[in-house]
């Protein structure tokens, strides 16, 4: 999880944050790949995990270029560009959506609506542009579309 989480967003291992927090929840992550043995205790270790590489990523102007590209200006309002932006960077590099998908993906249709609702409640209730786009993508990163393969 920690190894795949840190090939799609770009962060190292190593990054202060990240590493910090994989120690601190490693016990808690799984063991094995069988569903059976998943518990509430993993997805809420994946779930934390997610949420400081998105936040790393966002936070860092290099990392946050480098996976969006530079059209994403975190310091303005989100208007359709930036969410379409988001949306499929998120969708490209973290659903295994390129020319060999695997039969268990999300539909990338669905996670786009999904994403866009998400977008709509964080925004209507006063969040900040970075911390929208930090849930976006832990929402993704996070997902069954991350974990199962």
């Amino acid at each position: 999880v920690n190894a795949t989480l840190s090939t799609i967003t770009g962060v190292p291992t190593t990054q202060t944050a990240v590493a910090t927090l994989f120690g601190n929840v490693k016990q808690s992550l799984p063991t094995t790949e069988n569903f059976q043995g998943f518990v509430g205790s993993h997805q809420t270790a994946i779930a934390q995990l997610s949420i400081q590489y998105c936040a790393v990523l966002v936070d860092d102007a290099a990392l946050r270029t480098q996976f969006f590209g530079a059209g994403l200006n975190v310091g303005a309002p989100l208007d359709g560009t930036a969410r379409t932006l988001i949306a499929d960077r998120l969708i490209e590099r973290m659903l295994n959506n390129g020319a060999t998908p695997l039969a268990t993906q999300p539909d990338p249709a669905t996670v786009r609506t999904e994403l866009n609702a998400l977008m709509d409640r964080l925004q209507t209730r006063g969040a900040s542009t970075p911390t929208i786009v930090k849930a976006a993508c832990a929402a993704v990163a996070g997902s069954a579309g991350m974990l199962v393969h």
